[in-house]
């Protein structure tokens, strides 16, 4: 994950149209077939481990919730050797 050096807090939708705002921390790229993408990585909270990534895909609204998709990812879960 490349770390955000300006961390700034963003608003956005979340469950049942709620609002709740999140610091935006880093992102992640990785490519996709031949594409380039990026997706950022955001905390409720600066002191916590958990990163919540939000993200839509071509399921979403259909087959998936409307809002689109999430994890959170847990540093002592879900590290990558």
């Amino acid at each position: 994950m490349i770390m955000h050096e300006e961390k700034r807090f963003v608003r956005m939708a979340y469950t049942k149209g709620q609002e709740q705002d999140f610091l935006r921390w880093g992102e992640f790229q990785f490519k996709v077939g031949d594409r380039e993408q990026t997706i950022q990585a955001y905390k409720s909270d600066p002191t916590e481990e958990r990163l919540f990534i939000l993200f839509r895909d071509a399921t979403f609204g259909k087959e998936t919730y409307g809002a689109g998709r999430y994890l959170d990812l847990e540093s002592d879960r879900d590290q990558t050797a």
